[in-house]
């Protein structure tokens, strides 16, 4: 049972070390992080291949060139928009996953409002979900974006994040959340890594690279028509 990123340095390596990161956040960041960079990379395809239109910026090169502000903007790729995006993924999942799991304790909320919003658990995940998908939609059509084509982008880097975001049910969990003992696992893996988790973290890889891959080989047709 991994809780924390120092119960893996312990456990492996035989080091004790002071980082009170969960293994939860750790594995959020990267889930974040990396779904950001392969949405990213996506989006920087489909800009460049004209199937995506840009967002237009001040253009500070020219700013610094006549030194002043002369108003002057350019068109660039929207994985621009992509930092922004995983700061309101992050922000709104979390806020609405709580807000959600509040709503759906009212009694224990009135009962201790301050330690069932600051507690360390209860979070709801459809609530999160909500949340951060409206908050990243309102950015994207400020933005006068298409959200289909901006979806089409991001579902290989969302299903990826997701795959790894799976990861942390198998650390935090001496068993993968009840999986069978490993006496009756096939393929040896540690008790930890249960087939049920461990099969969801693997589709959801492999299917975040079909996406990526079907996309960059038919690159005329996406998913989703403007």
């Amino acid at each position: 049972m991994y809780p924390r990123v120092s119960d893996i340095f312990k456990d492996l390596l035989g080091v004790e070390l002071p980082l009170p990161l969960y293994s939860w956040g750790a594995m959020l960041a990267i889930s974040l992080l990396v779904g950001g960079w392969l949405t990213k990379k996506e989006l920087d395809r489909l800009y460049h291949k004209g199937l995506i239109s840009g967002i237009r910026v001040k253009d500070t090169k020219a700013d610094k060139t006549h030194h002043g502000n002369t108003g002057e903007k350019r068109w660039i790729s929207p994985s621009a928009l992509v930092p922004n995006c995983i700061l309101f993924a992050a922000v709104g999942g979390i806020v609405g996953a709580r807000l959600f799991h509040i709503l759906e304790n009212l009694d224990a909320f009135f009962r201790d409002p301050v330690g069932m919003i600051f507690s360390s658990g209860g979070l709801t995940f459809y609530g999160g979900m909500i949340i951060a998908a409206a908050l990243i939609i309102g950015y994207i059509r400020k933005h006068r974006l298409s959200i289909p084509r901006f979806a089409d982008a991001g579902a290989p880097g969302l299903m990826l994040g997701y795959g790894i975001g799976r990861i942390v049910i198998l650390l935090a969990t001496a068993t993968g959340a009840s999986a069978p003992p490993l006496t009756i696992n096939p393929i040896g893996f540690p008790p930890f890594f249960g087939p049920r988790h461990f099969r969801a973290m693997c589709s959801d890889s492999i299917g975040s690279r079909s996406i990526y891959w079907r996309n960059v080989a038919r690159v005329s047709t996406v998913w989703i028509p403007p």
